[in-house]
């Protein structure tokens, strides 16, 4: 199983790597683009992804061909502590209830570039930097898929 990191938080601290940023190319980075630009249009991305609460089936997005099932438990976990720790484990009306981002881009927003940069290459791994968050994608029968995210603050399924 071939690993690859994509690690961005570079893209805006080294104005060299932000200047050799590109559209997705490999076919790692094209899967990559094609996860974060369905989940910014996705409104209901914390209920496709954490299956909090039933979704529409005009609305219904399957992220699981995309996302390791490592990644999606280290997501529902998270999500879980943090309602534990802002509701008491209950989702209360009117009140945020665990993740209030998407959690697949780590931001509230949608990015307007949507640009990657290969940082190094080694064998089978490549780093590229994508805005200020850092992904693992890794190759199983099926194709790409995303195993792990490093945000600023939080990771999921990241060493």
């Amino acid at each position: 199983m071939a690993v690859y990191s994509f690690l961005s938080a570079f893209l805006f601290a080294a104005p060299a790597v932000a200047a050799s940023a590109h559209a997705p190319q490999t076919d790692a980075e094209k899967t990559l683009d094609k996860i974060l630009r369905t989940a910014e249009g996705d409104e209901l991305i914390l209920d496709n992804v954490l299956h909090r609460f039933p979704v529409p089936a005009t609305k219904r997005v399957d992220y699981s061909k995309w996302l390791t099932p490592a990644l999606i438990a280290s997501l529902q976990a998270e999500q879980k502590r943090l309602l534990d720790q802002d509701c008491g484990g209950k989702y209360v009306e009117g009140d945020i209830c665990g993740m209030d981002y998407n959690p697949l881009t780590c931001a509230q927003d949608t990015m307007a570039v949507h640009a990657y940069a290969t940082l190094s290459e080694s064998g089978d791994a490549v780093t590229i930097t994508r805005a200020a968050v850092a992904y693992r994608m890794t190759h199983t029968g099926p194709g790409w898929r995303l195993d792990g995210i490093k945000c600023k603050e939080l990771q999921f399924n990241f060493p």
